[in-house]
């Protein structure tokens, strides 16, 4: 079966256990198609194996626009050398950006007035 991609994936791991033994389930997700477009079973999540998972997704034309994923800092490295758009997921980025925003308050004879309340507006949704 021939299936057209998209190219805009959401990157996803989970911990199962097959056969007794703890493993990584590794998955880019079709975000416009609602379809798996690769999976790899794997002992860990670190970077080799994200970078891998990807780049044979790259490697076999299916089209790489961009990936969404969780907030672990080296999905940045490797889409920057695939150049591919790298977003965050809409939790991590809040949660990220709530993070920034506190440290950024702690600050105040730093920052100007406007900008501090931009800032609490964003921390307070």
């Amino acid at each position: 079966m021939k299936t057209s991609y998209s190219g805009y994936y959401n990157y996803d791991e989970r911990y199962v256990k097959i056969n007794g033994q703890w493993m990584y389930r590794l998955a880019l997700l079709d975000i416009k198609n609602n379809i798996l477009a690769t999976e790899k079973i794997s002992k860990n999540s670190k970077l080799p194996t994200c970078k891998n998972l990807f780049k044979r997704n790259y490697k076999t034309n299916i089209p790489l626009i961009a990936i969404t994923t969780d907030s672990k800092p080296y999905y940045r490295s490797i889409t920057d050398k695939l150049n591919v758009k790298h977003q965050l997921g809409i939790f991590h980025f809040k949660k990220r950006n709530k993070y920034m925003d506190k440290k950024i308050l702690k600050r105040k004879n730093k920052t100007d007035q406007e900008e501090l309340n931009k800032i609490q507006h964003y921390i307070l949704k």
